[in-house]
């Protein structure tokens, strides 16, 4: 069992009280819908109107409802008090990326996918149904069912969105939790106000669900040999599932780190092979749906449309580049993965996409090699002792090797797609980066507790 702390919390380097927190929210919540009245008639929201087909100003105001009614259902979440609050604090974080930030991007880059989605759900009311494999046509059925109750507002979707991207946060903070065995709100809210996490998270696309689904897995690992099998496995199917019906591909790379726990988070035999072969066949079905979608017959079929695929999004945008290397050569092709790796995961750096969006990114990845650099020079070994930490790294890297060439082809596509991996990447470099005389005892404390809480099966 965790054990809740109590205490005041650190917020910024200095302790904040509850109430405190609680007044800062309320005043933000006052601001951004005071703001946000004086915004709704601003040109950019004016010309987005065009793009949906409706009035913009009226579609953003009732945004500004339905972020307000989400607010107040955060006071209803069954987690602790202190987390409400963090959790209202961050949420006043995205309604401000909503309602303030998000239209001059929209505006700026013009048709986005989000219209389409927006579009076509209005346009076919009809539910049609969910097709696994089929993430775009998955995503309009959503959208369909989500404006059953919500108003007909491409805003107001987009703000449901966030939330659900929200939600994915705290549910990747509390698999962080489970796996260290004690609590810190200074985790959730370093995830949810990290800036591109805070960005892409409140998009009106696959990103926020799909941070969601992978959260899932993840907190799913973490319970699932701590005396919560039965729940920990009901979490870890849901949201392979959630995955797998928006983006395929990333639920069979799921299926890495799900191994990984199969394989060394049970004593008995039995159980491990039971599972594997229940994650066995899991992995053939949907490898099964994937190639049949992408019309893949064969092993040489499968190389030529991972290259074709990568190399198509070189001309998306003006942030594409032309890689050499080519990735039907397996030499080539695992010479070119360290380059494609610190392209996935690093870039672009700070002038290599000469706009204002180009430069954050370049500046908030800057500070991700520097807390790389310093988990490299303070690596442990004995980490790798956590089984959850294991699966993590595994699932990082076998996402590495498969997005890389992508990556690197578009940076401005490398951005939004870091996403998927972003909140195991951070949870990892800080573990990794902490002194190592508090490693040790650390490391001592997760397999302790790793070991006692170790439900025979």
């Amino acid at each position: 069992m965790i054990k809740h702390n109590r205490t005041i919390a650190k917020f910024e380097g200095t302790q904040v009280s509850d109430k405190s927190l609680l007044i800062l929210v309320i005043a933000c919540q006052f601001l951004i819908s005071i703001f946000s009245v004086f915004l709704s008639t601003s040109n950019e929201v004016a010309a987005l109107g065009t793009e949906i087909y409706g009035d913009g100003k009226a579609d953003y105001l009732a945004a500004l409802f339905v972020g307000t009614l989400f607010s107040l259902t955060i006071f209803f979440w069954p987690v602790t008090r202190r987390e409400k609050l963090a959790v209202l604090l961050m949420w006043q974080a995205k309604l401000v990326v909503c309602l303030m930030l998000m239209p001059y991007y929209e505006g700026y880059y013009g048709s986005l996918d989000a219209f389409g989605y927006f579009n076509s759900a209005l346009a076919e009311p009809h539910f049609a149904g969910f097709v696994l494999g089929d993430g775009t046509q998955n995503l309009s059925e959503f959208c369909k069912v989500l404006l059953w109750v919500l108003p007909d507002s491409y805003h107001g979707l987009k703000v449901a969105f966030a939330y659900i991207g929200m939600a994915g946060v705290f549910t990747f903070y509390r698999a962080i939790c489970v796996s260290a065995n004690q609590e810190s709100i200074d985790w959730l809210l370093g995830l949810g106000l990290f800036p591109s996490l805070l960005f892409w998270s409140s998009i009106l696309g696959k990103d926020p669900i799909t941070l969601l689904g992978i959260s899932l897995v993840f907190f799913g690992v973490a319970i699932v040999t701590r005396r919560q099998f039965w729940r920990g496995l009901l979490l870890l199917s849901a949201g392979l599932l959630i995955v797998a019906y928006t983006r395929l591909w990333v639920a069979l790379i799921l299926l890495a780190p799900v191994f990984v726990v199969f394989l060394f988070g049970f004593k008995k035999l039995e159980t491990r092979f039971l599972l594997l072969a229940c994650g066995v066949v899991a992995s053939f079905f949907l490898l099964t749906v994937f190639l049949e979608g992408a019309e893949i017959t064969s092993n040489r079929d499968a190389v030529e449309r991972f290259d074709g695929a990568s190399r198509s999004w070189a001309d998306a945008g003006g942030s594409g580049q032309q890689i050499t290397a080519d990735l039907t050569d397996p030499v080539q092709l695992l010479a070119f993965t360290p380059v494609a790796a610190f392209a996935a995961l690093f870039r672009p750096l700070p002038l290599e996409i000469p706009s204002l969006f180009g430069t954050l990114s370049g500046m908030e990845n800057l500070f991700l090699l520097i807390l790389f650099a310093r988990a490299l020079r303070r690596f442990d070994i004995s980490r790798l002792r956590n089984r959850d930490v294991a699966a993590a790294l595994v699932f990082v890297v076998v996402w590495v090797v498969l997005y890389g060439p992508i990556s690197y082809q578009n940076l401005g596509t490398a951005v939004r797609f870091k996403l998927q991996v972003l909140p195991v990447m951070l949870a990892l470099l800080v573990l990794f980066g902490a002194k190592r005389s508090a490693a040790r005892a650390e490391a001592t404390l997760l397999v302790a507790a790793h070991s006692s809480a170790k439900r025979t099966v």
